[in-house]
């Protein structure tokens, strides 16, 4: 199987649709949003995180306690729904979020995702 735009399918048909994240969905400590109970909450920053893996988004959460304090966490699972420059879009208009990290897997539409990037991009 090689990875790629056929991995990534968009089931919606134009269609409004909700994400089901396969392991963990989102996390927000400012609002308290959290999937476990052992992850803080109250304190929110300026990083954001945009992972394709639930296990690895969390884990990033779990480094709160080296002093890396999300501002939200989105993890989308297989892309059914939502490909990960709609969640980066979503990020870049996010106020509070000044630092974006990506754990990406697939991705359905690499042109995008790349000026998408370019945009988030300081250019100096």
């Amino acid at each position: 199987m090689r990875a790629g735009a056929d991995d990534c399918p968009d089931s919606t048909g134009g269609q409004p649709a909700i994400n089901w994240p396969e392991l963990y969905g989102a996390f927000s400590p400012k609002i308290g949003l959290r999937n476990f109970p052992k992850l803080y909450v109250g304190e929110s920053r300026s990083v954001g995180f945009l992972s394709q893996s639930g296990t690895h988004g969390y884990n990033f959460v779990l480094r709160g306690s080296d002093g890396i304090r999300l501002s939200k966490l989105i993890s989308y699972g297989n892309a059914v729904v939502l490909d990960s420059p709609a969640y980066l879009d979503y990020f870049r208009n996010a106020p509070e979020t000044l630092i974006i990290g990506v754990c990406l897997e697939c991705v359905r539409d690499g042109r995008r995702l790349f000026h998408l990037l370019q945009g988030l991009t300081p250019h100096t």
